[in-house]
Parts: C-alpha cells; structure tokens; sequence
C-alpha cells in the first residue's frame, strides 16, 4: 500500500488482497466515500463499484466477470439470422450465432464452455410450443412446433447458468 489521503474518501493506491489463501485481487485504486466503495484495476479500466446512493446504480462493474446468471440471450427471426444488436452476453460465440436446420429446428452457438446451465425459449407469436435439446457445452438444439408440426417462427432465448 503506498498512499492514502483522508478528506471525504479514502483512497488507496496499489493494495494486494488475499483472499482465503486461493486468490490475489491485484487493485490498483480503491475508493471508500460517503455514497459507496469501487475498486479499480487501471491497467484495463476495468472496475467494480458499490453504491449506496438510490440515484445511481447500485452495483456497476466493467470487464470480465465469474457471476453466475444470465451468459447469452438472443432474438432469433424465423429465417435462423440474429441481428446483431439482437444478441448480447458474455457467452457469445465467436464464430457463428445460429444454424437454421429444418423447419422449426434451430442450433444455437454459445462459448459456456460446460452443460451445467438453462435455456428459456419464448416464440414470438400465438400457439406455438417450444422446447431446447442436445446440450452440449458449445451448443443446444431449439424446436418449434405449431400443433405437433415444426414451424418457422421467430423467439426468444436466455441462457442461465454458471461461468
């Protein structure tokens, strides 16, 4: 730790934490203020900060992260294109976003890495079922039927899971 100036916050320069032994966060600035507490790691602006006042978001953070939770959600049309302000998550494949392979049958890419994660599908347009399939850990299988019948149609989806 080099130095700390004491005013309104505190901040800190250049402090190592081990946490439990197992991990180093390596934080190259940390603020404690009357509203909240970040820390930064300016070699990569990347930074994570807690807020107690209600007029901002009360948990921002910038970069890679290892929270479980949302990885990949997408707005499929019925032809199998996403568009790309239709895709986001961290999980995105690099190469590829979907294969269109048979009326109703979808194969969406994803970077998870594992199969320890959920898929939600949500059609967009009325009577239609839709279940997911063929998980693997760089892919999964979508189906959409309309009375027992594929259909092309376009949806939703989300995927949950851990990192």
């Amino acid at each position: 730790m080099y130095s700390v100036f004491l005013q309104n916050i505190v901040y800190l320069q250049y402090f190592r934490c081990f946490c439990g032994g197992y991990y180093q966060l390596n934080v190259k600035k940390l603020v404690i203020g009357i509203n909240g507490i970040s820390f930064h790691n300016s070699t990569s602006n990347d930074f994570f900060r807690l807020a107690l006042d209600d007029n901002e978001a009360q948990l921002r953070f910038r970069g890679t992260t290892d929270i479980p939770g949302v990885l990949l959600s997408g707005i499929v049309n019925e032809g199998g294109t996403i568009l790309p302000r239709q895709i986001w998550g961290a999980k995105r494949h690099n190469e590829r976003d979907i294969l269109w392979i048979s009326a109703g049958v979808y194969d969406i890419f994803h970077s998870v890495g594992h199969t320890n994660y959920n898929v939600q599908i949500t059609p967009i347009g009325a009577n239609r079922a839709c279940f997911y399939s063929n998980i693997t850990a760089s892919s999964f299988r979508v189906t959409i039927l309309n009375e027992n019948t594929p259909i092309n149609t376009d949806f939703g989806f989300v995927i949950f899971g851990n990192n």
